[in-house]
This record gives structure tokens, C-alpha cells and sequence, in this order.
């Protein structure tokens, strides 16, 4: 597995701020500085989900990798279709 760097959009950097900045995500223990982007697009809707993972417990792993990237002291590790890049 690479660890490309990927460059997030204005839109991806506010979504992942809301993310970490909502009460239940404050406790940094419960985030482990570690959290997971997946996006998925059909034929009319675009996916974003993330959530996450302690890698010291948990190894995500999925073919789609695209990369990773540091945002706000966080590691982000980003998945999904190449084509549709965050």
C-alpha cells in the first residue's frame, strides 16, 4: 500500500471540519487522529463517508486506496474512485 499524498477540496476540508469538530468527535481518544474518507459516486449521487479508526486495533485495508494527507493534526486516509477525487 502507497502512501500517496492526496489534495482535498475546499468542500472535503469543511466536511471533515465538521466532522471533528462535532461533540461526540471532540474526545480525542475516540478519534485517534486517524479517520477515514471513503467517496462513492452513481449515476446521481456522490457518498462521503467517514469515521474513525485506531490503527493500533484496526487495520483498514480496501483496494480503492487513493492516498493520504494530514488535516488539522489528523491523518487522513482517503478511498474510493480515482476519477471522483476529493
Amino acid at each position: 500500500m502507497n502512501n500517496n499524498n492526496v489534495i482535498l477540496s475546499a468542500f472535503t476540508m469543511d466536511f471533515i471540519s465538521l466532522y471533528l469538530n462535532n461533540d461526540e468527535n471532540q474526545n480525542i481518544d475516540k478519534r485517534k487522529n486517524e479517520i477515514i474518507l471513503i467517496g462513492t459516486v452513481d449515476t446521481s449521487s456522490y457518498y462521503l463517508t467517514i469515521f474513525a479508526n485506531n490503527p493500533k486495533e484496526y487495520v483498514f485495508c480496501r483496494e480503492d486506496y487513493l492516498g493520504q494527507t494530514m488535516y488539522s493534526g489528523v491523518l487522513v486516509r482517503v478511498y474510493g474512485d480515482k476519477n471522483n477525487m476529493l
